[in-house]
């Protein structure tokens, strides 16, 4: 049995626990014991951890000592380049023969265009023996000379814990005091870089008293509540998570996130809803939104084009049906958990074979 670290940095998020559960069982069947390092999890999770995990604070000399007690055959890295002991710690990794593999976008997407950042991420994947990629459309943004040992394991989450797990729509509405027969939800973290304030300025071309908005997750900037003042039909139920958040998702008509649409769209599609945004940067999870057949991706900026496709979709039954079936099914295809799981098999069974 190959043994394998996955270096996380800081603490797990609580929607990667599933994923982690899922992963370890996935390659145990396929030869590699999987270890999860970290600093531990986060709060706020409802999933228990079934993955052989070590608890450390992430330096260099930490990371170091543990890999030479472990001694493992290879070690994937989910670290950013602000963590100063990731450069140090792949030459180490490079000198003691173990096969370093970093689990990355390509590039970092909110420094697209710094040149820095491009020869940071240059130099780290001449550093690894693997890289395992997000999405197919990244694999341009690395060099050719590393393309060819770049694998992609679509990034998606584990939620096939819900798949038999009931809703009701009127007890769960009511339980979040919304009141409005027809909903468009969002879900994550209230940010501007999401552009939430453009559905608020869509949803004033909506005239229609039973259609609310609801804003669901950690509102850090105070955006959820400025933008709520004196608006009629807008709901703040907090953050949920686990089966509460599935819940409200499959209670509501339309998932809509103007701007950066990430691992939310995941969650949305699981739960059959259509997807609208406006065509910004994205994260490589936008891949999951086929526009026109499970979603629609409007121009940016143009306010009532995305009102016109969440009215379309709110008030069309037949279409919305449609659009969520469509939804579903590319979720349980692209999605699925096994399609992130193969990525990662593909690139050990590579690298040790």
């Amino acid at each position: 049995m190959n043994k394998v670290l996955l270096i996380h940095q800081d603490t797990i998020q609580h929607y990667r626990v599933p994923v982690y559960n899922y992963l370890h069982t996935y390659l145990l069947k396929n030869g590699f014991k999987l270890t999860i390092v970290s600093e531990g999890i986060q709060e706020g999770g409802d999933c228990i951890p079934e993955f052989p995990m070590k608890t450390i604070h992430l330096s260099f000399r930490n990371t170091r000592e543990l890999t030479s007690d472990e001694k493992p055959a290879a070690v994937i890295l989910f670290v950013n380049h602000r963590k100063s002991f990731l450069f140090p710690y792949l030459f180490y990794l490079r000198c003691k023969g173990r096969k370093a593999i970093t689990w990355t976008h390509g590039m970092d997407l909110q420094s697209r265009h710094s040149i820095i950042s491009r020869l940071l991420h240059h130099l780290e994947h001449a550093l690894c023996h693997g890289i395992i990629l997000y999405a197919e459309h990244l694999r341009p943004q690395l060099a050719k000379q590393h393309q060819q040992k770049a694998f992609v394991a679509n990034n998606t989450l584990n939620l096939s814990r819900y798949d038999t797990h009931h809703t009701d729509r009127t007890a769960t509405l009511a339980k979040y005091g919304i009141t409005t027969k027809k909903n468009i939800i969002c879900v994550g973290r209230i940010q501007r870089r999401k552009r939430i304030d453009d559905l608020f300025k869509a949803f004033e071309f909506i005239n229609n008293e039973e259609i609310g908005i609801v804003l669901v997750g950690p509102d850090d900037e105070g955006l959820a509540a400025s933008l709520a003042v004196e608006k009629k039909n807008v709901f703040i139920p907090g953050p949920l998570y686990g089966e509460a958040e599935i819940d409200l998702l499959r209670s509501c008509d339309v998932y809509c996130i103007p701007g950066a649409i990430g691992l939310s769209i995941v969650d949305a599609q699981y739960c059959g809803l259509p997807v609208v945004t406006e065509d910004v940067e994205h994260g490589p999870e936008i891949m999951y939104l086929k526009d026109g057949r499970n979603g629609f991706i409007v121009p940016q900026g143009d306010f009532e084009a995305l009102a016109e496709r969440l009215q379309l979709l709110i008030n069309d039954d037949d279409l919305r049906k449609h659009v969520s079936e469509e939804a579903r099914e590319e979720n349980a295809t692209n999605a699925n958990i096994d399609m992130l799981c193969k990525g990662f098999v593909a690139c050990l069974q590579h690298l040790i074979p």
